[in-house]
């Protein structure tokens, strides 16, 4: 898996995937493209937490538990993952 080649081997891992949901708690950093722009820069938490404070589009891109929690939490204690 890609954890294991990060983890074991000390690689890194480059993916682009436009269906961030199934990807974003495997990150250690996310960096988020609009129009070809750099527009976010940083960790999967601080980008679950900009989307919540200021970027209501961006919401789509976070997972179906952080979506739920953002509901339930209006911003506070973002889970990135049910674990």
């Amino acid at each position: 898996s890609l954890r294991r080649l990060h983890e074991e081997w000390g690689f890194t891992i480059v993916m682009s995937e436009h269906r961030l949901d199934r990807t974003f708690h495997l990150a250690d950093r996310i960096l988020f493209f609009d129009q070809g722009r750099l527009v976010f820069d940083g960790t999967p938490l601080a980008f679950a937490q900009a989307a919540a404070k200021s970027e209501p589009e961006w919401q789509a891109f976070l997972s179906p538990i952080t979506r739920h929690m953002l509901e339930k939490t209006n911003g506070s204690a973002l889970p990135i993952t049910v674990k």
